[in-house]
């Protein structure tokens, strides 16, 4: 590739510090894509509610074109609601403005997680974010090509350069 210049990072954000398998597969998939494509990618994990973890998260979506969340099982979600909690307040929300942002769900597709998901995108869109329509995978036979395939289309879709 020699003196091509990289293009701005994708963050795939990772709501929880333990994935199972497929949640990893996925994300993999999602990287390998990325940098396929010559984006310069990074993987954060939100290992606890505590605002160290988030503003690392708000450092590295500033300086890329979007992010990618992972949207976690149950019992993940407070660690969410605490990092939606301090995007509301954050000192740097105006950088945030017009960045992308997808979620994907890496679980059984439960009634509550969709809720949550449309919850996070209308939250995400109020705190001006560009949101991204976002996968769904369903975990229950591992991921298909095509699960794999729309996670990577994602990743392409929010570091495009107009």
């Amino acid at each position: 590739m020699g003196g091509l210049a990289m293009k701005r990072p994708v963050i795939i954000g990772v709501s929880a510090s333990k994935m199972h398998d497929n949640a990893e597969k996925l994300l993999e998939a999602a990287l390998r894509g990325c940098r396929e494509e010559n984006f310069d990618t990074k993987l954060i994990l939100l290992r606890e509610k505590d605002a160290s973890y988030f503003d690392e998260f708000i450092a590295e979506v500033i300086a890329a074109e979007g992010v990618i969340i992972s949207l976690p099982v149950r019992e993940q979600t407070d660690l969410l609601n605490a990092l939606i909690g301090y995007l509301k307040e954050c000192s740097e929300k105006p950088l945030l403005l017009g960045k992308k942002a997808a979620f994907i769900i890496t679980g059984p597709i439960l009634d509550e997680l969709k809720n949550k998901l449309f919850e996070l995108e209308n939250t995400f869109a109020e705190l001006g974010f560009d949101v991204e329509r976002s996968a769904t995978v369903v975990d229950s036979n591992g991921l298909s090509k095509d699960d794999i395939g729309f996670c990577v289309i994602i990743g392409r879709n929010i570091a495009k350069v107009e």
